[in-house]
């Protein structure tokens, strides 16, 4: 993937993140849109636990019913739970890929510039590749 010059923007941060790691990209969309609706289905979920609840004190229910409530609100601390390092991995996956794929056009760029420039911002051979 060979970069051009121009003035890139936020559509172009997307395109280049999806065209680099495709799978990550949208993983990391859809896990943005789950992080963003995520209060309000807890929400959702505790409010159904509690008039569960209600019901079951009042005796209009069977105690049974309070299993699925529960489970829900347990299934939803177990994912904010596992959400963190889901999206760690995710990104550390997507910055591996990103630095396989860019740097062959690295390699043959790096050569091209002035070796004072590339001893003054620290670039010597050794550390470029991680």
């Amino acid at each position: 993937m060979i970069l051009k010059r121009k003035k890139y923007n936020y559509p172009d941060m997307l395109t280049l993140a999806y065209k680099s790691a495709p799978v990550c990209t949208v993983i990391d969309i859809i896990q943005s849109i789950i992080r963003a609706l995520f209060p309000a289905v807890t929400i959702f979920a505790t409010a159904n636990f509690v008039n569960t609840a209600i019901r079951v004190y009042n005796g209009e229910m069977n105690v049974g019913a309070l299993f699925v409530p529960t489970l829900w609100l347990a299934l939803l601390v177990a994912y904010e739970r596992l959400a963190e390092n889901l999206e760690n991995f995710l990104r550390t996956w997507r910055d591996i890929n990103v630095v396989n794929r860019l740097t062959p056009g690295l390699a043959i760029l790096l050569p091209k510039f002035p070796k004072c420039f590339m001893d003054s911002c620290g670039l010597s051979g050794e550390s470029l590749w991680l």
